[in-house]
């Protein structure tokens, strides 16, 4: 920030009158503590007062003892301070005014400059970009500066800049206390070097006392950083923070706390996606804002971040980033480290438990892959999204992509760049209607299933007489995983390559490692949590509502899915059918004339279980092989597998169309129809009269007699 006067030339060239600082200098003081916060606008307006006081007393002093007149030559002054605990600018500006009062430098009160709580590593700073115009304009002839690392903390930028910017004009730089001269041409430029890189150094080791301090705070629980939502500070006793304030140690806010549980619960439990979360924030008048929210609304981005937050499960970290300066743009950037500084597990500030936190990610990293471009026209009915990544090739081993007319279609990318004859997949799979035909197949074998609640009780019953509620070797394996995917994080991290590519392949990798060891993770708190708990049996009427909960959602689902209910609906699809349905093109390799059909195991009585309330033991495998032809229905494909029912017993088409009560005709359009939807060539009525055994029908029979 700029504090700087543009007054001009006394009138009288012998004796000055004493200086008056103009209403503009005045306004343009700096607010030394950069962004106001609430409750600190008094300090700061008292800060300023001060400042202000202070200055035009070192001005007014030394334009009594020194005039333009009797000065050997014009100066300026430049004077900087880092962060809004330092308050030295009227003590640089009093040393350099004494200097310039022994070198015989007259500085107007418009050659004063001065940067308030800014960086040294920055180029753009108001208080230097105004004395660049000042030195533009040939308003100086001598700049005095406090010290080298007043001017730049970079070794090369304090070089070029006395350089290019005042030696090169012919401005002579005095910096006072650092004892260096330009006019001294033999001996500034090393000596400046010197201090410069000295500045650069010291800087680092600051940064390193300081870091040492904050980890010494955070492991004692002590808030040394901005705090997420559900925390807050409470004071300690007899300690004090660098501004004299009372240390505060972190502890849990109740209010605020409730409110992340509930998110963790719509998310986990509910199943609610995290836009209808933000609606119902912010919809809440009760619900506090996120934090650093400059708006005060909750957005994708604030819950997200909350929810991958494992501050909440007690895992506190520090240092997970690093500042950078950039010194060709001029910012500080946070880049993140490879590990934290310090990690440290705080159980009294736990908020949810590791298995909602796990299920969290679980949730977080399948909502990664739901990418793609919004709709023109909003109609996500003939769009729907619930069943995306189930559906595989299973010649090709990968997903279907979606495509086809405005995205209602599903299909495989590498068979549609094969010729038509050599596509394992060539007809496209319409998304509502896989939605629909899925839906109504698993809520239909829910209904039909009559001995699903004695199965149920029974597998129960007979798991708890086993003792085989969790397999050790399932518990085993998984750690063993766990341990595996982190040795190799760790070795990725220790070995991130020396070139650009390298550096970026790994971030890659450490990026799906991460999510391996998550999901693994939340199967080993799941286990864990399952061995924790009373194992018991469900109830007939228990399981009996469960089975018409879920017959329900599926039935209203088959009608269309609302954003509200396609997270539940996914997930309820994902766990009967294992999250893989394998097509397989059935009927003819044409336009409109074939279809496909999914084939994927059902683990039925598992997912019944799993969905009662209460912690029952997991049954024996007891999947069943499902076929679903992903077809549109047909008015009369009923009519026509009658008929061709019929044909295959021997009956000839007259005698079938008595029975269908239709005509010879209309039979003739139902035969063909079925066997070109089973792949097959209806023989002519001569050629097919020659295999029947009885080669008249009963009409024919009777007419002959």
């Amino acid at each position: 920030m700029i504090c700087r006067g543009l007054g001009s030339a006394p009138a009288d060239p012998i004796r000055q009158p004493t200086p008056t600082i103009p209403p503009y200098f005045l306004a343009t003081l700096p607010v030394p503590f950069g962004r106001r916060r609430q409750g600190s606008g008094q300090n700061a307006d008292d800060l300023q007062n001060r400042t202000r006081a202070e200055i035009e007393a070192i001005a007014n002093d030394f334009h009594a003892r020194l005039s333009r007149a009797s000065a050997k030559s014009i100066g300026a002054i430049y004077a900087r301070y880092s962060t809004r605990f330092q308050q030295s600018i009227a003590d640089q500006v009093r040393t350099l005014f004494e200097e310039a009062e022994r070198e015989n430098i007259y500085i107007p009160l418009e050659n004063v400059f001065f940067d308030t709580g800014a960086k040294g590593y920055s180029s753009r700073r108001p208080g230097l970009n105004a004395l660049r115009t000042a030195l533009d304009k040939e308003q100086v002839e001598v700049l005095l500066v406090f010290t080298t690392n007043r001017l730049f903390r970079k070794t090369y930028k304090s070089l070029q800049f006395v350089e290019e910017e005042l030696v090169e004009r012919g401005v002579r730089c005095i910096f006072v206390k650092s004892k260096i001269d330009t006019a001294d041409e033999k001996r500034w430029r090393f000596v400046l070097q010197i201090y410069a890189a000295m500045d650069e150094s010291v800087v680092s080791m600051y940064a390193d006392h300081v870091r040492a301090a904050h980890e010494g705070l955070f492991l004692r629980g002590m808030v040394v950083s901005s705090l997420p939502m559900g925390y807050t500070g409470e004071v300690v006793e007899g300690e004090e923070t660098k501004r004299k304030r009372p240390r505060r140690r972190i502890i849990i806010d109740e209010d605020r706390a409730e409110y992340v549980q509930k998110v963790f619960g719509w998310f986990t439990e509910d199943g609610i996606t995290i836009q209808s979360i933000v609606q119902r924030l912010n919809g809440d008048p009760e619900a506090p804002s996120p934090p650093k929210s400059p708006s005060g609304n909750w957005c994708h981005r604030s819950v997200r971040y909350l929810l991958a937050n494992t501050c909440y499960r007690g895992e506190w970290a520090y240092g997970r980033k690093e500042t950078k300066w950039q010194s060709k743009k001029d910012y500080a950037m946070q880049v993140e480290r490879a590990e934290p500084l310090k990690v440290e597990q705080f159980e009294h500030l736990r908020v949810v438990s590791d298995e909602t936190w796990y299920a969290a990610q679980a949730r977080l990293l399948e909502n990664e892959s739901q990418a793609g471009r919004r709709s023109k026209d909003g109609d996500r009915k003939s769009r729907p999204r619930v069943l995306n990544g189930m559906f595989r090739c299973p010649t090709h081993d990968q997903p279907l992509y979606v495509g086809g007319g405005y995205g209602h279609n599903m299909y495989c990318k590498i068979c549609r760049g094969l010729p038509k004859d050599d596509r394992a997949i060539f007809t496209e799979l319409n998304r509502e209607l896989a939605l629909k035909l899925t839906c109504e197949k698993i809520a239909e074998l829910i209904n039909a299933d009559k001995d699903l609640v004695e199965r149920a009780i029974r597998s129960c019953e007979e798991a708890i007489a086993a003792d085989q509620q969790v397999d050790p070797a399932v518990l085993k394996r998984l750690r063993s995983e766990e341990e595996r995917v982190r040795r190799r994080i760790e070795f990725t991290v220790r070995n991130l390559g020396d070139t650009t590519d390298d550096e970026r392949l790994a971030a890659d990798l450490l990026k799906n490692l991460g999510r391996q060891r998550a999901v693994v993770l939340a199967e080993i708190t799941h286990i864990e949590a399952t061995l924790g708990n009373d194992v018991s049996v469900p109830t007939e009427s228990e399981i009996r509502a469960t089975m018409q909960q879920l017959h329900l959602i599926l039935t209203k689902a088959a009608a269309g899915v609302t954003d509200e209910d396609a997270p539940l609906v996914r997930s309820i699809i994902k766990m009967v059918t294992g999250g893989r349905i394998d097509l397989f093109q059935k009927g003819e390799r044409r336009p409109q004339r074939g279809w496909l059909q999914g084939r994927f195991r059902v683990k039925l009585l598992r997912f019944i279980l799993e969905q009662c309330p209460g912690s029952h033991p997991t049954p024996g495998d007891d999947a069943i092989e499902i076929t679903l032809d992903y077809r549109k229905p047909v008015p009369f494909v009923a009519e026509a597998d009658r008929a061709w029912e019929l044909s295959q017993d021997g009956e000839h088409q007259c005698d079938i169309a008595v029975l269908l009560e239709c005509s010879r005709s209309k039979v003739r359009r139902l035969l063909k129809y079925a066997a070109e939807q089973r792949g097959e060539t209806l023989e002519d009525g001569r050629t097919r009269r020659k295999s029947l055994k009885r080669k008249q029908s009963p009409k024919e029979e009777s007419d002959g007699k």
